[in-house]
C-alpha cells in the first residue's frame, strides 16, 4: 500500500502548515518591568520558561491571567487584535531580573 504513507505524509504536512510561530524570543525583563507582544485576532499557544517568576496577561480575549510562574504552556483565543504581556512584578525595586524564553505559535482550528 504505497498510498497510505503518502496520505500520512500529506496529513502531517498539512498540520504543520496550519501552525505558524509568530514570536520566538529570549530576553531579560528587569524588576518591575514588562514585555508585550502584539497579536492579531486568532488562537495562540504560549510556551514560556523564566529564571524568576513572571505573570502573564492576555488582552483581547477572555483568557485567564496567570499567577506568577516560571514555566507555562497555555492556549488562548483572542477575539480581537490584542497582546500578551509578561510582567516581572516589583519587589520594592530590589527583585531579580527575569530572563525569559518565549515562543508564541498561531494555531488554526
Amino acid at each position: 500500500m504505497i498510498l497510505l504513507p503518502a496520505l500520512l505524509a500529506v496529513g502531517i504536512l498539512a498540520t504543520a502548515c496550519r501552525e505558524k510561530v509568530v514570536t520566538k524570543d529570549f530576553k531579560t525583563i528587569p524588576d518591575g518591568q514588562s514585555a508585550a507582544y502584539a497579536l492579531a485576532k486568532g488562537t495562540y499557544q504560549l510556551e514560556l520558561t523564566a529564571s524568576a517568576p513572571v505573570s502573564v496577561e492576555w488582552l483581547g480575549g477572555s483568557c485567564p491571567a496567570g499567577t506568577d510562574t516560571k514555566q507555562l504552556n497555555q492556549i488562548c483565543e483572542l477575539t480581537q487584535d490584542g497582546q500578551v504581556i509578561l510582567k516581572n512584578r516589583t519587589i520594592l525595586g530590589q527583585g531579580a531580573p527575569a530572563t525569559v524564553t518565549v515562543k508564541i505559535t498561531k494555531l488554526v482550528r
